[in-house]
């Protein structure tokens, strides 16, 4: 790599200096990796110390950034934005918001070019979308500090009782306990059913492995329902013929958000004397027939997975909304022991009284979800204008131009956690992932059938499940996140568009009146 035109510094201490530099019109577009923390780009300078000037931020021009030079570490910060670019050792370290850095050659305010690097671990794509990016409200590392001088991290502390004072205020659940997943939430489920070995329980096929791994940890056999034709959602009119004597509970999952038909799933329950547990997973702020999702079955489970609407990294809730597992669910969440009655006052001492683990979070995560769910309405507001963006985009295509989308029924509303188009088959879809890779947009399909799992399907009964195969083959998981862009969005639809305006053979698909309600 070349070595770029050192400028000379100005009166500054020793090994401190700030420099003002221009751009080219050479454009050089890096390639990027993403992890938790964000976007990080990576570029080899070919010197230091600098002043960066103008650059790109994805698609956006970014206004002139003062950098500070102390030996070879450089901090740069964009005077209007408050992003920082951290150069160490000669290699600047960026944190993008959109995804995508584009950097000109750099040149000094004389106009000499300082930086005419090779490209190296170029792209030629100015967007890159990813299909997800945690939004992040603005509060919650100063509720994360408050948690910390607290002097209380463990759990169970004063951001722990406004998540749960939220939850029973706004939706009515009886009883919430934050959890450290969703998966833990199913475990505590399958603990209070009393869950054995002998039991069955059904659900899905087309769910995460976490709706069947929490019963089978129990020694349950898991009794595989079909999806339904119209969506991913399991089909109630084929249930009743696998409830049998060794039924002991219903898992129903509201895929996407959408409800599954819980007054037909109820009834049954009521019929056999079930127990109905709702992974709720993907259903926040999403209802049934007027009542919150998560309130109507026995038990119910929330995530807060960095994917979904509401999040904090990793996270769960159990909700009771059967009052005999109530006291007991306090005491699998904390180990087995009744210490949660110990700091209520209402025992002396705590000792170990029932099986549990450790699912209770620490106070930083419930301070980290607070932040969220103070902000739900304003991030809900913001992902149902994007789904209803692509819905109407798309329900304007027709004929040849016609993916397969998402059906909600009368009874449900739509909380907006993501959305999905139905390709022909799985060569078309696959297609269609690829049109997206080149144009630098990461679609995702979903599930793999738990029927036909490695784990499991020697343990399947060994009916077919076509519907649950289908959604395999064909689904595919647009992007769709609070901070993604209009345009953004534009090109991800434009894809989509030019894609089947290609195919050759017309299509027909069902529409709904699925926009938000």
């Amino acid at each position: 790599m070349k070595k770029g035109k050192q400028l000379k510094a100005k009166e500054q201490p020793e090994n401190q200096a700030t420099y003002s530099l221009l751009l080219d019109d050479d454009d050089y577009f890096i390639d990027w990796d993403r992890d938790a923390a964000g976007v990080q780009c990576f570029i080899d300078a070919g010197c230091f110390p600098y002043k960066a000037a103008r650059t790109f931020d994805g698609t956006q021009m970014v206004t002139i950034i003062e950098a500070q030079v102390v030996a070879k570490d450089i901090k740069v910060e964009n005077k209007d934005s408050g992003k920082v670019i951290f150069v160490k050792n000669g290699f600047p370290i960026v944190v993008c918001s959109s995804g995508l850095l584009a950097i000109r050659g750099m040149a000094d305010i004389e106009g000499n070019t300082l930086l005419p690097f090779e490209k190296i671990r170029t792209s030629d794509k100015m967007m890159g979308i990813p299909f997800n990016k945690p939004f992040l409200t603005g509060n919650e590392l100063s509720y994360i500090q408050q948690a910390v001088s607290s002097g209380r991290l463990s759990g169970d502390g004063m951001f722990t009782k406004k998540c749960h004072e939220f939850f029973q205020n706004k939706f009515g659940f009886r009883k919430c306990l934050l959890t450290t997943s969703c998966t833990d939430a199913l475990e505590m489920a399958a603990i209070l059913l009393d869950i054995e070995p002998g039991d069955e329980v059904i659900m899905p096929s087309y769910t995460f492995v976490s709706s069947g791994n929490a019963f089978v940890l129990r020694g349950a056999k898991i009794i595989f329902a079909d999806s339904n034709s119209l969506n991913p959602n399991l089909d109630v009119d084929s249930l009743e013929p696998l409830i049998n004597r060794r039924t002991k509970a219903i898992v129903v999952v509201h895929y996407a958000g959408i409800a599954c038909d819980m007054k037909a799933v109820m009834e049954l329950a009521d019929k056999y004397h079930l127990a109905v547990v709702e992974d709720a997973a993907q259903a926040i702020d999403s209802y049934f027939e007027g009542r919150p999702l998560g309130s109507i079955g026995h038990l119910a489970t929330f995530s807060f997975h960095e994917t979904k609407n509401i999040q904090c990294g990793e996270g769960g809730m159990l909700v009771v909304n059967d009052d005999r597992f109530a006291m007991r669910a306090e005491v699998i969440r904390e180990k087995g022991t009744n210490r949660s009655a110990f700091f209520k006052g209402q025992v002396d001492k705590y000792g170990w009284v029932d099986i549990g683990s450790s699912f209770l979070p620490s106070e930083i995560i419930a301070a980290f979800l607070f932040a969220q769910l103070e902000n739900l309405d304003q991030i809900q507001g913001r992902r149902k204008e994007l789904w209803n963006t692509y819905y109407n985009e798309f329900s304007q295509l027709d004929g040849k131009e016609s993916p397969g989308l998402p059906y909600i029924p009368s009874y449900a509303t739509n909380n907006a956690h993501l959305f999905y188009i139905l390709c022909k088959d799985e060569s078309e879809r696959d297609q269609l992932i690829a049109e997206f890779k080149r144009n630098n947009i990461l679609a995702v399909f979903h599930y793999l059938p738990l029927h036909k799992s490695p784990y499991y399907h020697f343990r399947h009964d060994g009916r077919n499940l076509p519907q649950c195969d289908r959604y395999s083959e064909v689904l595919l998981r647009l992007p769709l996140f609070y901070e993604l862009t209009d345009e953004e969005q534009q090109a991800v639809i434009e894809v989509v568009k030019r894609f089947y305006q290609k195919l050759p053979e017309p299509r027909t698909r069902f529409v709904s009146d699925a926009l938000i309600r």
